[in-house]
Protein backbone atom coordinates (compact mmCIF):
# COMPACT_ATOMS: atom_id res chain seq x y z
CA UNK A 1 0.00 0.00 0.00
CA UNK A 2 1.49 3.25 -1.00
CA UNK A 3 2.11 5.75 1.76
CA UNK A 4 0.67 9.25 1.67
CA UNK A 5 2.74 12.73 0.81
CA UNK A 6 3.88 15.34 2.65
CA UNK A 7 2.97 18.32 2.97
CA UNK A 8 5.96 19.43 1.13
CA UNK A 9 5.72 16.46 -1.32
CA UNK A 10 2.55 17.99 -2.01
CA UNK A 11 2.99 21.13 -2.80
CA UNK A 12 6.24 19.99 -4.77
CA UNK A 13 3.96 18.35 -6.55
CA UNK A 14 1.12 21.27 -7.31
CA UNK A 15 4.06 23.45 -8.25
CA UNK A 16 5.31 20.84 -10.89
CA UNK A 17 2.17 20.84 -12.60
CA UNK A 18 1.78 24.57 -12.73
CA UNK A 19 5.31 25.63 -14.19
CA UNK A 20 6.71 22.35 -15.44
CA UNK A 21 10.09 22.53 -13.38
CA UNK A 22 10.95 20.48 -10.51
CA UNK A 23 14.03 23.04 -9.36
CA UNK A 24 11.58 25.47 -9.10
CA UNK A 25 8.93 23.57 -7.51
CA UNK A 26 11.67 22.64 -4.95
CA UNK A 27 12.45 26.01 -4.34
CA UNK A 28 8.36 26.82 -3.75
CA UNK A 29 8.21 23.71 -1.72
CA UNK A 30 11.24 23.73 0.31
CA UNK A 31 13.67 25.94 2.55
CA UNK A 32 16.40 26.58 -0.20
CA UNK A 33 17.70 29.87 0.91
CA UNK A 34 21.41 28.61 1.95
CA UNK A 35 21.60 25.78 -1.16
CA UNK A 36 23.82 26.28 -4.00
CA UNK A 37 21.65 25.21 -7.37
CA UNK A 38 23.48 22.44 -8.14
CA UNK A 39 22.20 20.55 -4.70
CA UNK A 40 18.46 22.12 -5.26
CA UNK A 41 18.54 20.31 -8.75
CA UNK A 42 19.59 17.21 -7.12
CA UNK A 43 17.28 17.43 -4.39
CA UNK A 44 14.45 18.09 -6.82
CA UNK A 45 15.36 15.13 -8.86
CA UNK A 46 14.93 12.81 -5.91
CA UNK A 47 11.92 14.00 -5.12
CA UNK A 48 10.79 13.79 -8.12
CA UNK A 49 12.18 9.84 -8.51
CA UNK A 50 9.94 9.08 -5.14
CA UNK A 51 7.28 6.66 -6.48
CA UNK A 52 4.88 8.22 -4.48
CA UNK A 53 5.39 11.27 -5.99
CA UNK A 54 5.32 10.21 -9.47
CA UNK A 55 2.19 8.04 -8.71
CA UNK A 56 0.71 11.66 -7.56
CA UNK A 57 2.41 13.25 -10.22
CA UNK A 58 0.76 10.48 -13.15
CA UNK A 59 -2.81 11.04 -11.23
CA UNK A 60 -2.83 14.61 -11.18
CA UNK A 61 -2.30 14.93 -14.53
CA UNK A 62 -4.64 12.26 -15.33
CA UNK A 63 -7.36 14.28 -13.93
CA UNK A 64 -5.64 17.33 -15.11
CA UNK A 65 -6.46 15.71 -18.67
CA UNK A 66 -9.60 14.67 -18.26
CA UNK A 67 -10.88 18.23 -16.91
CA UNK A 68 -9.30 19.42 -20.12
CA UNK A 69 -11.12 17.22 -22.40
CA UNK A 70 -14.45 17.89 -20.92
CA UNK A 71 -13.81 21.46 -21.29
CA UNK A 72 -13.00 21.15 -24.68
CA UNK A 73 -16.03 19.22 -25.27
CA UNK A 74 -18.15 22.12 -23.79
CA UNK A 75 -16.13 24.78 -26.09
CA UNK A 76 -16.81 22.59 -29.12
CA UNK A 77 -20.81 22.29 -28.23
CA UNK A 78 -21.37 25.82 -27.64
CA UNK A 79 -19.55 26.18 -31.01
CA UNK A 80 -21.51 23.95 -32.58
CA UNK A 81 -25.10 25.68 -30.85
CA UNK A 82 -24.06 28.76 -31.57
CA UNK A 83 -25.95 29.04 -35.45
CA UNK A 84 -28.42 27.07 -34.13
CA UNK A 85 -29.28 29.74 -30.98
CA UNK A 86 -28.86 32.89 -33.22
CA UNK A 87 -31.64 31.48 -36.16
CA UNK A 88 -34.22 30.86 -32.56
CA UNK A 89 -33.79 34.06 -31.01
CA UNK A 90 -33.07 36.26 -34.41
CA UNK A 91 -29.63 37.57 -32.48
CA UNK A 92 -26.22 36.81 -33.39
CA UNK A 93 -24.93 35.44 -29.91
CA UNK A 94 -22.09 37.19 -31.07
CA UNK A 95 -20.64 40.36 -29.66
CA UNK A 96 -19.18 42.59 -31.20
CA UNK A 97 -16.72 45.62 -29.79
CA UNK A 98 -17.02 49.74 -30.78
CA UNK A 99 -14.59 51.17 -32.09
CA UNK A 100 -12.06 53.04 -29.58
CA UNK A 101 -12.26 56.90 -30.32
CA UNK A 102 -8.89 57.82 -31.67
CA UNK A 103 -6.95 59.58 -29.27
CA UNK A 104 -5.72 62.99 -29.78
CA UNK A 105 -2.15 63.66 -30.22
CA UNK A 106 -1.33 65.62 -27.24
Amino acid sequence: MARSLTVKQGSFCQKYLECGNASEAYRFAYNCEKMKPETIKRKAAEVMANGNVTATLNNLRAKAEERAELKMDEVVRLLSDAPTMSLRTGKSGWRTSKKCPSKSAG
